[in-house]
């Protein structure tokens, strides 16, 4: 048989499993971010009124003394970012697997031949442990 010139393929996607990893993803994030933001601010308003709003001024480039803090903060965040990845990763990826493992099975009491004598008294497959 021929194929056709524009065919369109069929892809098992679940899009709701999807759209739930970009939300959780999106949101932690987001929410990563936006406390990063909020200790940067705290942070930063403490040490502008250590070091130039004191009675005994010193002369300092404003980089001087913000560098280290913006340093340790921004490690920080990436660092929550990237542990935020690896656990949703993680989860993403033993939900795909238990589907294979239960194909796998399934494919395992096909082979041994129970199939045709299950299958015709409607017993489902995949409820079956090899």
């Amino acid at each position: 048989m021929v194929r056709p010139l524009f065919f369109k393929r069929q892809y098992l996607i679940q899009k709701s499993f999807q759209g739930k990893f970009i939300f959780i993803y999106a949101a932690s994030v987001s929410i990563i971010v936006g406390l990063a933001t909020w200790l940067l601010y705290l942070q930063i308003n403490g040490a502008v009124e250590k070091h130039l709003y004191r009675t005994h001024i010193q002369i300092e480039k404003v980089g001087d003394f913000l560098v280290e803090l913006l340093f340790s903060i921004n490690f920080y965040a990436l660092l929550a970012v990237v542990v935020v990845t690896l656990l949703i990763s993680i989860f993403v990826f033993r939900a795909i697997n238990r589907r294979f493992e239960q194909m796998e099975q399934a494919i395992a009491v096909m082979g041994a031949g129970i199939c045709l004598s299950l299958c015709s008294k409607g017993i489902d497959l995949l409820t079956l442990e090899s």
